[in-house]
């Protein structure tokens, strides 16, 4: 049986001494933490999306506001990621155009994979800025600016420039920005 479903009371410390090694040394590179307490806390930027939250609701009396609605319903983070990527999405339709078929090689591989880390690069930070959580139209299209916009300073216009210093300093740059649309 399943040690974790057993229904005997036994310390989690026991169980794991039952698993294989290669099972434990999965289980504590995923959290190394024993008491698994952190899994319960909430991220200083979560804490700060709750707050701008409750503020908007007390403010609108908690009347619900359709028109964000509707934006929200319409603008999904799939179709910003694909407007946001759209030149680079350009780029592998040209390429195509062009594409000999005689030839055994796919010339726009660099391309395809070029949307891919955009489209990738571009959900991670939707999310790290909370966009499916903005209060107004204004703040929405200001997170998918803001985001448009550091990805072209960081990666260039066509995302030619993706690699692990640049992906590290727009990780910085979405920090950095989270407190000032979220104020």
């Amino acid at each position: 049986m399943w040690p974790f479903t057993s229904s005997n009371d036994r310390d989690t410390s026991e169980l794991t001494n039952q698993l294989p090694n290669n099972l434990k040394e999965f289980f504590d590179e995923v959290n190394p933490e024993q008491n698994h307490e952190s899994i319960f806390e909430v991220s200083p930027q979560q804490a700060r999306v709750n707050e701008v939250l409750l503020r908007t609701e007390k403010a609108n009396h908690g009347k619900y506001d359709d028109v964000l609605s509707k934006y929200k319903l319409t603008e999904k983070p799939k179709k910003v990621c694909s407007i946001n990527c759209s030149e680079i999405n350009q780029q592998v339709m040209t390429c195509f155009k062009n594409f000999n078929y005689a030839s055994f090689e796919t010339p726009c591989t660099k391309e395809i994979k070029a949307t891919t880390t955009c489209i990738e690069l571009q959900k991670k930070a939707l999310k790290k800025l909370h966009y499916d959580q903005c209060i107004s139209i204004k703040q929405c299209d200001q997170i998918r600016y803001v985001i448009d916009k550091l990805f072209t300073e960081n990666f260039g216009q066509y995302g030619d420039n993706v690699n692990e210093e640049t992906s590290h300093k727009f990780n910085n740059d979405l920090d950095k920005v989270f407190w000032k649309v979220w104020r």
